[in-house]
């Protein structure tokens, strides 16, 4: 899937909320997950998810620090390219029953 374009990034080791951990635990969950994609990928990993959307500033700093270039909250909206790229929103796909037309549209 990843040689036919497909990203993937990471939701760290444990999936707990990365707020829940001091630095060095918030730090360990952000690199090793990375790390593990990165190995079977062959490629950087450079998107995160924050597990259920917590996040604060040493959150933040970790996960720039990690080398992610990318953040994705869960939080739905459109993102525009000078928005911060590290607190991104969603548009969302399984929200009820909707066609794949429906989805394209709501990417425009």
């Amino acid at each position: 899937m990843s040689a036919d374009g497909m990203e993937f990034g990471s939701h760290t080791v444990s999936h707990k909320p990365l707020t829940s951990f001091d630095r060095e635990g918030a730090r360990r969950e952000l690199t090793e997950s990375k790390a593990v994609i990165e190995q079977h990928l062959g490629k950087p990993c450079t998107f995160f998810a924050f597990p259920e959307g917590k996040f604060d500033d040493m959150v933040m700093e970790e996960t720039k620090a990690a080398g992610y270039k990318y953040g994705f909250t869960v939080e739905t909206g459109r993102d525009f390219p000078w928005d911060d790229h590290y607190d991104l929103d969603r548009v969302p796909f399984f929200e009820g029953p909707i066609s794949f037309k429906h989805f394209r549209f709501r990417l425009t």
